[in-house]
């Protein structure tokens, strides 16, 4: 039993340290360093652009080419917008939601760092839908409770202010390389001993002491 428990243990130990993260929403950067202007969906690795960025264009001008945001970043649909509320366990009800306000204000903070965005209360972003219907994401907290909404802002896409953005996004772009790693991890060092001690002492070899495993 001693040995199959000192297995048991090892192989968890290991597994433990390549586990990988917990899906979310992880705030990165775009431009420069620290300005944290995308938001990355790991679940469907989606970079959705701040809504601050674009504030006071309309999807028409964004369309059309002002800003060069078109050229690096495509609109999010409403299946897009709706994924991503699921993700940020958000439930996109129109109206006040007391019981939820801390992810609504966790999400208002990573589409609005300057808090600038639908007077400070609000993530808020324009996105097309049906015949020249502009859409709004509208996320945050107001009049002290936390409120979501996906809803019709105008019928036209000429629609621009300064209280909103777009909702724009991309597929976020493959990471480098991993660097070449020419010895294993201490971690791994450590299991591959344990194991080797275990399979000595079980063949009914006496384990001889060396520097590595002690």
């Amino acid at each position: 039993m001693r040995i199959t428990s000192g297995i048991l243990t090892c192989a968890i130990a290991c597994l433990s340290a390549t586990a990988p993260a917990h899906a979310a929403l992880i705030s990165q950067d775009y431009l420069t360093p620290g300005d944290n202007a995308l938001t990355l969906d790991t679940q469907t690795n989606l970079q959705w652009l701040d809504f601050d960025a674009t504030r006071g264009l309309s999807i028409e001008q964004i369309l059309s080419g002002a800003g060069g945001w078109i050229t690096h970043f495509h609109y999010a649909s409403l299946t897009d917008v709706q994924t991503l509320f699921s993700h940020a366990d958000i439930v996109s009800s129109g109206s006040f939601q007391s019981g939820d306000n801390s992810s609504k204000i966790a999400f208002e903070r990573l589409f609005d760092t300057d808090n600038k965005a639908c007077a400070g209360t609000l993530a808020c972003g324009l996105f097309p839908a049906g015949t020249r219907t502009a859409m709004s994401i509208e996320v945050g907290l107001l009049d002290n409770r936390g409120f979501a909404n996906i809803t019709t802002i105008d019928t036209r896409w000429s629609f621009a202010s300064s209280n909103y953005g777009s909702a724009l996004i991309r597929l976020a772009p493959p990471p480098p390389p991993p660097t070449p790693v020419h010895e294993p991890s201490s971690g791994l060092l450590l299991c591959l001993c344990l194991l080797r001690l275990i399979s000595r002492r079980n063949s009914g070899v006496h384990p001889q002491r060396s520097a590595h495993c002690h």
